[in-house]
């Protein structure tokens, strides 16, 4: 059974705030009509209950007193960069910052970094989105993450007073991206079923870890028919695996830690166990008897 959401809900016209799966809250607030006659909701997001009130109050402060934008001339690419090192940082894993930076050194800065801040409009943006996904040939999810990163860059600054509006707000972008697969010759194909390893290839696949180094094969299993990931699996401790049950308990990965300077390039790096990648990563297992097999051995 799925986790019931905490609800605080408020008087009416105050708008709603709710907690989400992924354990992030979100609050909803009434701006009035829209043209066509539909109601103007807006949505903002925060890690506590106090940050979305707080955000939410700015909304309805904003909607009574109007936008107060102050007149900048500054540019893009060095005023997202001090967001990214002061406010994005502190907020999401070293791994994730370096995704962070390579999008916004690869796709963003080149397209916008030397324009003003609000001479960026709806299809400046969608031009950046559509190139990237010519690019990728509908086979990455790059133009997701450019649209992500750059609409919380601009909510940023809108409530900072910097921005007029959010240019991301109205742009598309496919939220699923072509996963292919090689055929037996060499040929990539497109499949709406798509796995890692095909199943006519799972066995063959299996067979072949009897010829390899002992350590491949039980991490292989462990990783193919447990589900873990990578640093996971290479964080499992004997610990962590009850035989008597036949279960398996996922508490920690390994991962890499980034340091970067403050131009945000990488300056060193370094593995380290640390907690799961999300806190519902950690878990309990039932493995196949395959798999208990292997680490038996």
């Amino acid at each position: 059974m799925t986790k019931k959401r905490k609800n605080s809900r408020r008087a009416n016209g105050e708008g709603c705030i709710v907690q989400r799966k992924d354990g992030r809250w979100c609050g909803v607030v009434t701006l009035g009509y829209k043209p066509d006659g539909k109601i103007n909701r807006k949505s903002v997001y925060g890690y506590s209950q106090a940050e979305v009130l707080e955000k939410m109050s700015v909304l309805k402060h904003r909607l009574v007193t109007g936008p107060q934008v102050s007149s900048t001339t500054a540019l893009v690419g060095e005023t997202m960069k001090n967001w990214l090192r002061i406010f994005k940082k502190p907020m999401v894993s070293s791994r994730t910052f370096e995704s962070n930076i390579r999008t916004f050194k690869n796709h963003i800065l080149p397209a916008i970094g030397n324009m003003k801040i609000n001479e960026v409009n709806t299809n400046i943006v969608q031009a950046i989105l559509t190139k990237s996904l010519q690019d990728h040939k509908g086979r990455s999810n790059t133009p997701k993450r450019i649209k992500f990163l750059l609409n919380q860059f601009y909510e940023h600054l809108i409530e900072q007073g910097l921005a007029y509006d959010n240019p991301t707000l109205k742009c598309k972008v496919s939220n699923r991206y072509k996963k292919t697969y090689m055929d037996s010759k060499g040929q990539h194909k497109n499949n709406e079923n798509y796995k890692a390893i095909l199943v006519a290839e799972r066995a063959r696949f299996i067979r072949a870890l009897d010829d390899g180094p002992d350590i491949i094969k039980p991490l292989s299993l462990v990783m193919m028919l447990a589900s873990l990931r990578i640093g996971e699996a290479l964080a499992l401790k004997w610990e962590n695996i009850d035989f008597e049950k036949g279960a398996l308990f996922v508490e920690q990965g390994l991962t890499e830690d980034v340091e970067f300077d403050n131009e945000l390039n990488i300056v060193g790096r370094k593995n380290i166990i640390s907690s799961t990648k999300t806190s519902c990563s950690k878990r309990a297992i039932k493995m196949p008897q395959l798999v208990i097999d292997a680490l038996l051995q």
